[in-house]
């Protein structure tokens, strides 16, 4: 197994767009992702806007490395959340870092770092964002509309590459048209 640092996600995303992941990893035994599981690349952090099944699935890979695996794993390291969901109402939104660390989801060394704020998303995350912005340096702008159209042409290169209009369906397996596009049938 060989954990690589920098790795272009390009041959793995539908049109090829270049992305990079900071660390890489495969595995094809059991053994494999035990070893690859016990590596550690940092903290183990969150940050959940609403909850439910999202923030269940998010959380529930601790209890999965713990009790499907059997590793020694005391839980994700902190997470901070924003939810309007109150406890009492039992819902998954509403559940607190305790009920967490209950389940092995969380540490129970690190539950006076897991923050729940009970606030709109729609508020916190601005609230948030400008905070992060104002404490460090602003990056050099990419300035991505500078090269719309030669991104644009990549685009087209990539879809003309990989088939047509014709071959992608939707959700309901129902083939979608570029040449019946905006047209009223009479």
């Amino acid at each position: 197994m060989q954990i690589i640092e920098n790795f272009s996600l390009k041959s793995y995303n539908t049109f090829s767009i270049e992305a990079s992941a900071q660390y890489f990893s495969s595995f094809q035994t059991m053994e494999e992702l035990e070893e690859l599981l016990q590596v550690s690349m940092g903290s183990d952090d969150h940050l959940i806007l609403g909850g439910g099944s999202p923030k269940n699935f998010m959380l529930q890979t601790e209890p999965q490395i713990q009790e499907v695996l059997g590793l020694a794993e005391a839980g994700h390291d902190y997470f901070l959340q924003f939810t309007d969901a109150r406890p009492d109402t039992g819902g998954l939104s509403g559940a607190t870092p305790a009920e967490a660390v209950s389940w092995g989801k969380v540490d129970p060394d690190s539950l006076p770092d897991c923050v729940v704020a009970y606030v709109d998303s729609t508020i916190a995350l601005p609230l948030l964002t400008a905070y992060c912005l104002s404490r460090t340096r602003p990056r050099k702008l990419k300035r991505l509309y500078n090269r719309r159209d030669e991104i644009l042409d990549e685009l087209k290169a990539q879809y003309l590459k990989t088939g047509t209009v014709t071959k992608i369906t939707t959700s309901r397996k129902i083939a979608k048209r570029a040449s019946g596009a905006g047209r009223k049938n009479k």
